[in-house]
This record gives structure tokens, sequence and C-alpha cells, in this order.
């Protein structure tokens, strides 16, 4: 389980208490608590990218992302939109399409500061979208009544949607089944309907039947779904429907990056890095990444706070790579730190790692207050968290004074920097009796390798001979 609990992102979280609530009839509902969440506005309406206003009871396809990749395709119904007194939209609340009744349980609330300093109460659930993510997340299924408005926003004001424009026949009961789903979504899809030929596209792949997925990706490309363009990348750089290209997959995330999509923003970030089909350019990279965790991409986080404590992106480059002689820039601690809380704050697979420099933040006081008990909790946690093939997790086990684990990686795997770690402690004598030994033993795994580590393992090596020689010297001497 997760275990490292940063403060949560707004001033105050709790369940919401609801009391008399008519959530199937989508009237409003009365809160034992007294919020200030609007339900409409004329100023900024939420929509969906064809400008159609969003409205309660909507049934709406929703591409579920984890970490900005679509990981779910589902049916959601629109609860109800939300915005702040000022117009300004919080987005809008999604619940479940294959049940009548709303669940409350993820519902959360917040607080805010008006410009007077006056606090205010507002709440969302987990599946509030905002209006970027409902462009790219949500398409409209199906709606009650056939009618509704448009956004204008080149006039700034709310129309009625051409009477052209029809829905799929709204279920009964407002419940929408698997076969409903996938046949409504079929049906829009043959109409050459973007996210739905993703979403067609998405079920093949499940299903694995490859080649009618790789053309229904293609062919939501062509309709310029930014989705689409990242899953296409993806497949070029190493994926199992297209054949390696790396100049292809830096020009689809591109294009997924230009419509809007973070991960394909960070996708970028790393092409430019190392010129990967495009010209080499730090500057870019830097503005791509951090585009990219301006849309939530932790990986953006980890790679922007690695950025700013390095002075480079050269831990994002191959060993081989010839932009290692690259200018260090300026360094920021305070902003590495802050990065580095981000990055972890949330389950995902770089979680650890973010937590073991954050711990190397607190311990070393760099960028934050130093607190060294802290940070040994949070090498603790990285610790057990963590996959132990990776250097920053092995540096978490040595603080932990994991030495068992250590020799396992070492004997298992060979890797080096466990090994130099274990060199370390039997040299010095950390969490365990020093032992010459074994102390050399490791030493020279780590030494003879390629990692940056062989340099310091050499030169510890060199000392520790040279200290046992005149120690062994000097005890000649007394005898």
């Amino acid at each position: 389980m997760f275990a490292f609990q940063p403060p949560p992102p707004f001033a105050e979280m709790e369940q919401i208490e609801i009391a008399d609530a008519k959530v199937s009839d989508f009237k409003p509902i009365y809160f034992t608590k007294k919020y200030a969440n609007l339900y409409q506005s004329k100023t900024q309406p939420l929509h969906y990218a064809d400008r159609i206003l969003l409205r309660a009871n909507d049934l709406v396809l929703y591409l579920i992302e984890d970490e900005g990749r679509v990981n779910r395709v589902s049916a959601a119904r629109v609860w109800q939109n939300l915005y702040y007194p000022n117009g300004e939209p919080i987005g809008t609340a999604l619940v479940s399409a294959k049940s009548n009744e709303t669940l409350f349980n993820d519902f959360y609330h917040f607080s805010q500061l008006d410009s007077q300093g006056k606090e205010h109460l507002y709440y969302r659930n987990q599946h509030t979208l905002n209006q970027t993510q409902i462009r790219q997340q949500l398409e409209l299924l199906s709606r009650a009544e056939q009618k509704g408005e448009m956004w204008l926003p080149e006039r700034k004001m709310i129309v009625d949607f051409p009477p052209h424009k029809q829905f799929a026949e709204h279920p009964a009961n407002g419940v929408v089944s698997d076969e409903f789903l996938k046949s409504v979504v079929s049906r829009y899809a043959r109409e050459n309907n973007a996210a739905c030929l993703f979403a067609v596209a998405f079920w093949m792949r499940e299903r694995r039947k490859l080649p009618q997925a790789l053309l229904g990706f293609q062919k939501s490309a062509e309709k310029n779904f930014p989705h689409a363009w990242l899953e296409l990348g993806l497949e070029y750089l190493g994926g199992e429907m297209l054949d390696k290209n790396l100049e292809k997959a830096t020009a689809c995330f591109r294009q997924a990056a230009y419509g809007g999509l973070p991960l394909g923003s960070y996708y970028l970030a790393l092409s430019y890095i190392d010129g990967i089909g495009i010209e080499q350019s730090d500057t870019l990279a830097l503005r791509h990444m951090q585009k990219a965790a301006e849309g939530n991409i932790h990986a953006a986080y980890l790679a922007l706070a690695l950025y700013y404590r390095n002075g480079s992106f050269h831990h994002l480059r191959p060993p081989s790579s010839i932009y290692h002689t690259l200018t260090h820039n300026e360094t920021n601690a305070r902003k590495a730190a802050e990065l580095f809380f981000q990055a972890a704050d949330k389950p995902w697979v770089g979680a650890p790692i973010a937590m073991f420099y954050l711990a190397e933040c607190y311990r070393t006081g760099e960028g934050l207050l130093s607190d060294k008990l802290y940070a040994r909790e949070l090498y603790r946690q990285a610790s057990a968290l963590g996959d132990i093939k990776y250097d920053e997790i092995q540096h978490a086990a040595y603080y932990n004074g994991e030495v068992e684990r250590l020799i396992k990686v070492v004997e298992d795997n060979e890797k080096p920097f466990a090994a130099y770690l274990l060199g370390r402690m039997y040299w010095f004598g950390e969490f365990v009796e020093k032992n010459k030994r074994l102390a050399e033993y490791y030493l020279q795994i780590a030494a003879k390798s390629a990692h940056l580590c062989a340099e310091d393992a050499s030169q510890l090596l060199q000392s520790a001979r040279e200290y046992w020689n005149r120690t062994e010297n000097q005890i000649k001497e007394e005898f």
C-alpha cells in the first residue's frame, strides 16, 4: 500500500454530508453544509469538443486515463456542472452510467479564499473533469431530449445548437449496459467520430485483434484525435503493431502534444533531450516538460525535479549520448524539492524514486529545512515500495541498512551500484562489522563495471588497500 501522505491539494477535504437528495431526477441537492458552487455559467460554460454544452444526465463515452494515457473505456453520466461564483468552471462531475443511483463516497469539499479573504466551501468528486479533460476524454453519446445549447467562443455567447444534430436514443431507464455502449460507440465510429474510432480500436487491441486496432487508431489520428496520435507514437517507440521507428514516433508525439495531450508533451520533451527525430534542444525540452507537468504527469514532475537538482537533462540521456557534453544550467534546490514532493504524492511507478530524492533533500537540507528523522522515514518507504533494480531504491536500502537485500540483488543481477554500497558498508562498518575481504570483493565488482560509481569504487578500493597495507606493516613492526 502506498504510505506516503503529503498534505491534500486543498485546504480541507472530507466526505460530503447529504440530506434529502433526489439524485435520480437531477434536482438541486441540499447539503447539510452551505456550499458556494454554481451550476451554470454564461461566461465560461463547460462544453464538449464540438462546443455543445454539457447537461446533467448526459450519457457520455469516458476515456479514463492513468498518468495521461487511456487505460479504460467506459460510459459515464454527467451528474452536474460545477462553477465558482464568478463563473469560472470547477469541472463536470461524472458518476457511473450503470446505475441510477449516485454514490457520494468519492465526493469531498475544499475551501478557497475570495479577493476579500473570505473562505468559501466548494465540492467536487474524484471524477470531476476540467474543460481540457472534457475535450480530450468525453464524447456525448445520448441525452434524454434532442436539444441543447452551443458555446460560440468568438462571440462569447450561448446559442441553441443546430437542429440537425441528433443523438442516440436515450435508454428508457437511463442505465447504460455494455451492449448499449458498444452499439452506440460502434455506430458513431462508422460515422467517423474520432473519439469513438479510438474507443473501438482500444477494444480491438484488448481482444488482440491488432490489425483492426491499428486501423482504428490510424483513422482516429487522421481526425487529429490526440490520444490516437499518442498510441501510434508508443507503437513506433516499441510496440507490437508497428516496426520501431524513432523518427515516426517523435512525429506522432508532436501531433499529440500539439493536440493538447500532456503525455504527448512529455514524450516530445524526451525526443528533444537527445535529438531523436528532431533537432536537439534542451530549451524546447524544458518547455514541453513543463507543459506535461502542468497536465499533472508525475513522470514530468520527477524529470523536472532532477533537472533543477542537477542543472541538466543528463539523467534522461543514454550513456552513449553525444549531448552529455552540454553545459549545465543553474540549479534550483527549492524548486527541485517542490517538484519531488509533487512527484511523490500519488502511487505510480516512479513515486518511490521521488521519495528517495525527497529524503535526500530532507537529509541534506537542500531546498527545504533539514529533518533527518523524516528523511529516514522516507528512505524506509522508498525502499519498501520501490523496485530494487533502480539505483535510487538500492541507495534507500543502504540508508535502511538492508544488507541482505543488497547482497541478494548483487548475487542475482550483479548490480554494480549495490556492490559499491556493500563495499562501503563492509569497509566503514555501517550496519555490519568491518570486513576487509568482503569490502574488497564488492568494491572490485563495482570498479570493473561501466557504472558511474566505478571511479568512486576504484578510489575507495585504492585507499582501502593502502590503509590495509599500512596496518599490516605496523603489525609486523610491532611483532
